[in-house]
């Protein structure tokens, strides 16, 4: 038996699925298709047509050389909505199974970009001095990659990171707030993308602060103490780290009566860190009371030198003699009243810090710069 092939032409496509991620609204770039004739004659394709949200970008197909020559048709997407959509690449040719079909997939989508935190706050930082960096992270949390042609910042800040052109996942602005004056500050971080809602922004906040000598209640303390009468107040206080060194010299005023507040002299202080120091309010119980003669009071002892006077007179006559036993009598009378006689009353020697609420004041002095920290004490 002799077997003779037929002469024919043979297609073949490569590849047979193409897939498809596009922001909605726009066209994506185009994906090809080769057409292989296979056989030994000659391939003429006479149509290609795509259905969907698909486009013939280019179709160079129409007669293919035999054994293996080749020819392309290029599909784009230009998905209408979110979510999924399906077409089909059909193409007419001369060779056994015509049409040949490539199965299209696309799925539109839309960029996103999210940043986190949308607000950063500084708080307070001194004049023309660098804060530590505060982090806003960029998120992508869609399918598609994420454009970033800009970033820009506003008022007292600045910014870098290491974001690039696109974004396909995170990456993080590092924002530094340097105050020109004192007062509030504000300023914006402003991300300029291809998400619909670009562009995206981030309010910074911040007040400059002048120089000073932090004079403060120490973390975790309170300045106000509350003691019964004879006991002491202790309170802890911070000072430095707010841009000026050198030595302070402090002092404490608003004691109530028979109290005492004490602190150091003077403390050196560093411009960049706090140190701690304490002020202490020793108070004093009531003390007891004394007896203090009433009545005669001073009064017996003159009558008694006038008397002493009388008798040392050298005049000696009969009447002198009669009154000397009786000035003498008289005399030690009036020493027995001096020395006890009569009633008596009684006065606190110590009344002691008086019960009340009392506002204190620790002064700190270095140069021309002077600060107060108020203290409360309650005494019972």
């Amino acid at each position: 038996m002799k077997i003779a092939p037929t002469d024919a032409a043979a297609a073949a496509l490569s590849p047979t699925y193409l897939a498809f991620l596009q922001q909605v609204g726009t066209t994506s770039a185009p994906q090809t298709v080769t057409v292989i004739d296979m056989g030994s004659s000659a391939l003429t394709v006479s149509n290609a047509t795509v259905t969907g949200d698909f486009s013939l970008v280019q179709n160079n197909c129409t007669t293919v050389s035999a054994a293996g020559g080749t020819c392309t048709i290029q599909v784009a997407y230009t998905p209408t909505a979110v979510g999924i959509s399906n077409g089909t690449l059909t193409i007419t040719d001369s060779s056994a199974g015509s049409p040949h079909t490539v199965m299209l997939a696309g799925t539109g989508a839309i960029p996103a970009l999210t940043p986190s935190p949308t607000t950063v706050s500084f708080g307070n930082q001194l004049l023309n001095t660098p804060s530590a960096a505060q982090n806003v992270t960029l998120s992508n949390p869609g399918p598609l990659t994420v454009q970033i042609p800009r970033i820009d910042i506003s008022g007292d800040f600045t910014e870098t990171n290491d974001c690039g052109a696109t974004l396909s996942s995170i990456c993080t602005v590092s924002v530094t707030f340097t105050p020109t004056a004192t007062g509030s500050r504000a300023g914006t971080l402003t991300i300029t993308d291809n998400a619909p809602d670009s562009p995206q922004s981030v309010a910074l906040s911040g007040t400059g602060q002048a120089p000073s000598l932090g004079l403060s209640i120490a973390s975790g303390s309170s300045a106000s103490a509350k003691v019964t009468a004879g006991s002491s107040a202790i309170y802890s206080l911070s000072i430095g780290g707010g841009g000026v060194s050198g030595t302070a010299s402090l002092s404490c005023t608003g004691v109530p009566t028979a109290a005492v507040c004490n602190v150091l002299a003077t403390e050196q202080i560093s411009a960049t860190t706090a140190s701690k120091f304490t002020a202490t309010v020793t108070t004093t119980a009531p003390g007891q009371a004394l007896v203090r003669p009433h009545g005669f009071g001073t009064t017996p002892w003159v009558w008694a030198f006038s008397l002493f006077a009388l008798i040392s007179t050298p005049r000696m006559t009969k009447r002198s003699s009669v009154l000397r036993p009786l000035c003498l009598v008289s005399l030690f009378l009036l020493m027995l009243c001096s020395c006890g006689g009569g009633s008596s009353n009684t006065a606190p020697q110590n009344p002691g810090t008086p019960a009340g609420t009392y506002t204190l004041t620790v002064t700190a002095t270095s140069g021309n710069t002077t600060q107060s920290q108020s203290l409360t004490l309650v005494v019972q």
